[in-house]
């Protein structure tokens, strides 16, 4: 009767250890995954035309966050600071909480 019990006890600590073990395996995979992930979005900023045509100084640097299907601004952000530029364009297309 102990044998039956040894090896049941046995069976289920080697089926845990296993389902432990696929677990954080496939944890491993989805972050070497997300570290792979390589950001190339390079700050784009408005030429002095694009400036001219929203009224805005020639001299002010002006980052451009999305464009139009037709290559036309829908977001821009004036950059006062060099920390002001944005290179996670995912996080600032992400809507801002107003709680904040």
């Amino acid at each position: 009767m102990n044998k039956k019990k040894v090896i049941i006890v046995s069976i289920l600590l080697l089926l845990t250890a296993v389902v432990v073990l696929i677990i954080l395996l496939q944890n491993k995979e989805e972050t070497m995954n997300n570290n792979n992930i390589v950001n190339t979005y390079e700050p784009e900023f408005m030429s002095t035309d694009e400036k001219s045509s929203f009224d805005l100084s020639a001299d002010s640097k002006i980052q451009v966050l999305k464009r139009s299907d037709e290559g036309k601004i829908d977001i821009y952000k004036i950059i006062r600071e060099e920390s002001d530029i944005v290179y996670d364009i995912e996080a600032a297309n992400k809507p801002i909480d107003p709680r904040y």
